[in-house]
């Protein structure tokens, strides 16, 4: 699970002539920066993050030995899904939420 400390490290800017910092351009967007081997964002510290960067896109810059990868992130919305199961013999065969799904090997 990533750290409640997780949070934005920067904002950036296109680049302007007439860049001021008593009057900004709008934040072109927010970076979240971390460490290869760290947790990703769990879903509430993400929500927290997309809450504080209020609309302006997130990207997460993952760092590694001098290299520096940036990755997009992008606030998706997904349907509720019903995973359908397959019947191992004498069970009913149905539908669950994919969040209570599981999955074993065959037998």
């Amino acid at each position: 699970m990533a750290s409640a400390t997780t949070r934005i490290a920067f904002d950036v800017y296109r680049p302007n002539r007439k860049y001021s910092k008593r009057a900004p351009p709008p934040v072109s967007f927010k970076v979240v920066v971390q460490g290869l081997l760290d947790a990703p964002p769990d879903a509430h510290v993400s929500a927290r993050l997309f809450a504080e960067a209020a609309g302006v896109p997130l990207k997460v810059a993952v760092v590694q030995a001098g290299a520096i990868i940036f990755y997009s992130w992008v606030n998706l919305q997904l349907p509720d899904v019903s995973v359908p199961l397959v019947s191992t013999g004498g069970g009913a065969v149905g539908a669950v939420p994919a969040s209570s799904a599981s999955i074993s090997p065959p037998r």
